[in-house]
C-alpha cells in the first residue's frame, strides 16, 4: 500500500476566486499538507493567491496574461514533471480548460472538483456562457476523475453521462476549531456606516450577485416581511453584474432604506457574525459554504431546498427550508424567525451541533486522501 508521503498532487485554480471554491481549496489544502505532498498553482495574482500565501501553503503563480494565454502550459507541464506529481487536480472553468490540454502530454490522471452546476456558471451573460461555458463543458470531458461536492451534484454528473465509477463525492467541510470570536454587533454596524438600532433584526445573505443566487426572490420577500416587522434590516454581502438591477428592484419595492448592499468585504466573517438570520435563496447549489459559515456561528438559517442543502438544514430541526423561487414561503419563514428569538437560538444551536459532527474539514480531508489512494491503486492496476 502506498505510504501517504509518497503521494504528490498538484492543484490548479485561477486565483481570482472569491466564493465557495476558494474556501474549499484553502481549507482542503491546509488539511492535505499534513498528510500528502501538495502544491497549488494560481493562474492570476488575485485575492485567492494572496490568501494562499498568507496561509502558508506551497503556492506558485504561473500568471496568464489573458484567459487564453497558452504559453503558461509549458511552465505547468515542466512543474508537473519536475515535481514528481502523480495527479493534477483542477478547480473551476479557467483551470479546467488549461489542465485539459495536458491530456495528450502527460499520461497521468487528471482530476477536477465540480463546485457548481457548470451549465449555470455564466447564466445571465450570453457572451460568457457561449464562450467560457462551452469551453468548460468540452474541457470537463477530458478529465479522468471527478469530485462532486454533494450527492446531488454526483447525480447531476451521472445524468449527463459521466462514468459512475469515476465520479466521487466529498462534501464541503469547515474548521470548527477556528471560529473567530464575533465582534460587538454595533461596532460592526458603525464600521459599515449603518445606523441600525440594537433592537434591529438583521437578515443576511452572502454570495455573488447573479440570477442563480435568487437575490430578487429575497428582495420581494423582504418587501412582505418589512410591512409586518419595522425593525428588520437586510444585509446583502457580495457583488456582481446584477447589483444595479437589484438596487433598482429595492427602490421599486420601496425598501431601499431597509436593504443594504455591502459589496465585497475583506473580512466577511465579521459581518456574518452580526446576522440574526442567515439566508440562502439560490435556484441551484451543491452544498454551499455560505450555510456552513453560518452553521459554524450557530446562526438561525433559512434556505431554498436545492442541491444537498437538506442534509445540513433539516427543515424544522436545524433550520427552515422553502421551495426555490417561492417568495411567499420565504417571507413566512423569515416572519416566523423574526417574531421568535428563542426559536432562532434553538435552531442555530442544533445546526451548529449537526454541522460539527458531519461536515468538518477533517472529514473532508480524510475523504480526499482516500480518493487519491483509490485513483492511484486503480491506475497502477491498469498499467499491469
Amino acid at each position: 500500500m502506498m505510504h501517504p508521503v509518497d503521494v504528490r498532487v498538484l492543484h490548479v485554480i485561477s486565483g481570482g476566486d472569491v466564493g465557495g471554491a476558494k474556501t474549499h481549496v484553502l481549507l482542503l489544502l491546509g488539511g492535505l499538507r499534513q498528510r500528502i505532498g501538495v502544491k497549488l498553482v494560481c493562474l492570476t495574482a488575485g485575492p485567492f493567491f494572496r490568501e494562499a500565501r498568507e496561509a502558508g501553503l506551497d503556492v506558485v503563480l504561473l500568471e496568464q496574461r489573458t484567459r487564453y494565454d497558452l504559453l503558461v502550459l509549458r511552465d505547468l507541464l515542466g512543474l508537473v514533471r519536475s515535481g514528481g506529481f502523480q495527479i493534477v487536480h483542477s478547480h473551476g472553468p479557467r483551470a479546467n480548460f488549461l489542465v485539459s490540454l495536458l491530456k495528450p502530454l502527460w499520461k497521468r490522471p487528471l482530476v477536477t472538483t465540480v463546485h457548481s452546476d457548470y451549465l449555470l456558471d455564466f447564466a445571465g451573460n450570453a457572451y460568457k456562457s457561449l464562450l467560457y461555458g462551452n469551453l468548460n463543458r468540452l474541457a470537463l470531458r477530458c478529465f479522468d476523475y471527478y469530485v462532486a461536492v454533494s450527492d446531488s451534484f454526483r447525480r447531476m454528473l451521472l445524468d449527463r453521462g459521466f462514468p459512475p465509477d469515476r465520479v466521487f463525492t466529498i462534501y464541503n467541510g469547515i474548521d470548527f476549531s477556528d471560529a473567530p470570536p464575533p465582534a460587538p454587533r454595533q461596532e460592526v454596524l458603525r464600521e459599515l456606516g449603518l445606523p441600525i438600532p440594537p433592537s434591529g433584526v438583521l437578515v443576511g445573505i452572502v454570495g455573488r450577485l447573479a440570477p442563480v443566487k435568487g437575490h430578487a426572490v429575497l428582495l420581494r420577500a423582504a418587501s412582505m416581511v418589512t410591512r409586518e416587522h419595522p425593525d428588520v434590516h437586510f444585509l446583502i454581502l457580495g457583488d456582481g453584474d446584477e447589483r444595479p438591477r437589484l438596487q433598482a428592484l429595492a427602490r421599486e419595492l420601496g425598501i431601499s432604506d431597509r436593504v443594504h448592499f455591502l459589496g465585497h468585504h475583506p473580512h466577511p466573517e465579521r459581518i456574518v457574525a452580526a446576522f440574526d438570520i442567515n439566508v440562502l435563496a439560490s435556484f441551484s447549489e451543491s452544498f454551499p459554504y455560505a450555510l456552513l459559515e453560518g452553521a459554524r456561528l450557530a446562526l438561525a438559517t433559512v434556505s431554498s431546498d436545492v442541491g444537498s442543502v437538506s442534509e445540513l438544514v433539516i427543515d424544522g430541526q436545524t433550520g427552515l427550508l422553502f421551495p426555490p423561487g417561492d417568495t411567499g414561503a420565504l417571507a413566512r419563514c423569515l416572519g416566523d424567525l423574526v417574531s421568535h428569538p428563542a426559536r432562532r437560538h434553538e435552531l442555530g444551536q442544533r445546526l451548529y451541533e449537526h454541522a460539527r459532527a458531519r461536515f468538518s474539514v477533517e472529514n473532508m480531508t480524510e475523504q480526499q486522501v482516500a480518493i487519491y489512494h483509490t485513483i492511484l491503486r486503480r491506475e497502477a492496476k491498469d498499467e499491469q
